[in-house]
């Protein structure tokens, strides 16, 4: 498990009476990671190094995770992309489109961008960005595409 920065982190029972929150600082990696914490051993905020073990319940996400991390997109709305998107043909057609799989995220897409049935590439627009995840358009087919498969090199 890996927290982000912002990341409320939640302990169980074992914990006090009610249990522990704390404020993840988006430090760590599977075995530890770092939060700041009130009334953990001292009463005053500071910073806590935690492991998963006793108690940890789980973590509450925000749903704006630019707001707090700050994350900057590379391309802007209405941008000209090359697109070079590895993925799987499902075997589903509908007529000149294919249904396609990149990373369990399934889409339709016409057969003159899909390479050997194992790559998307070709040029589109960003329609949007939402989440951190841009919403591009090649054709009239639209998806959702990740940074590393997109370029404005062409």
């Amino acid at each position: 498990m890996y927290h982000r920065n912002g990341d409320i982190v939640v302990w169980d029972k074992r914990h006090g009476k009610y249990g522990h929150i704390a404020i993840a600082t988006g430090e760590g990696n599977t075995s530890y990671f770092y939060s700041y914490d009130q009334n953990w051993i001292i009463k005053k905020m500071h910073k806590v190094k935690h492991d998963y073990k006793g108690g940890f319940a789980g973590v509450l996400r925000p749903k704006k995770q630019a707001k707090i991390n700050g994350q900057i997109m590379k391309y802007k709305i209405g941008q000209r992309i090359l697109f070079d998107i590895p993925v799987a043909f499902t075997g589903a057609r509908q007529g000149d489109r294919l249904l396609l799989d990149s990373n369990g995220y399934f889409f339709w897409m016409d057969k003159s961008v899909v390479r050997n049935l194992n790559q998307v590439y070709g040029l589109g627009t960003i329609l949007g960005i939402e989440n951190g995840i841009y919403k591009c358009r090649i054709f009239d087919d639209k998806f959702d595409c990740k940074e590393e498969y997109m370029t404005d090199k062409f």
